[in-house]
């Protein structure tokens, strides 16, 4: 397994600040063509179809103190069969993991995602908790739930961040980078 970590920042325009990451993934070569001036960063594990939105990404937010640590990974799926190309209707299901990896437990309070398309439409969708929950991470506990959202695009982003309370009452966003949305022809 190999432990990539960025000498570059992400920036997140809902902080006045970039943001560290690390990406774990199975690839032993990964490719990018990334550059510090892009939004999103793009790595390839070449001959094998995953790109950044497959990988984990573990994310060290200034605001967070080191016992509010929740690892959030994000493994999307193009949905052909529900999806109708010719009406601009591509459906995307994605599945999150997370995982309290602090020493203090949390709850998850509020979503919020930013979607964007290849058209530059841009959507926000805010909400309390996730599918009908409130997850309660204890430490070392995991989290898992599936959903899924509707572009006019085959090709489309995500981000967005959790509200989360932990056991003190001190609030902290478990922020989840970009990650990409693409049909297989896409990916080929």
């Amino acid at each position: 397994m190999l432990i990539l970590r960025s000498g570059s920042r992400h920036a997140d325009p809902r902080f006045n600040q970039a943001l560290d990451y690390t990406i774990v993934t199975p690839c032993n070569n990964i490719t990018s063509n990334w550059s510090p001036q892009e939004r999103i960063p793009e790595f390839r594990c070449p001959g094998t179809g995953i790109t950044l939105a497959s990988f984990e990404i573990m994310v060290s937010n200034p605001r967070m103190s080191s016992s509010q640590s929740i690892l959030v990974t994000v493994l999307p799926k193009y949905l052909e069969e529900q999806s109708v190309p010719e009406s601009s209707q591509y459906v995307f299901a994605y599945t999150v993991y997370m995982e309290n990896r602090g020493n203090v437990a949390a709850q998850l309070l509020t979503r919020h995602w930013i979607i964007s398309d290849s058209n530059g439409k841009i959507e926000e969708v805010r909400g309390s908790g996730v599918v009908g929950e409130h997850p309660h991470l204890d430490p070392g506990d995991s989290f898992q739930y599936t959903s899924g959202t509707v572009l006019k695009t085959p090709f489309g982003t995500m981000r967005g961040s959790y509200r989360m309370r932990d056991a003190n009452g001190n609030l902290f966003d478990a922020v989840i980078p970009a990650f990409t949305l693409t049909t297989e022809e896409q990916i080929h």
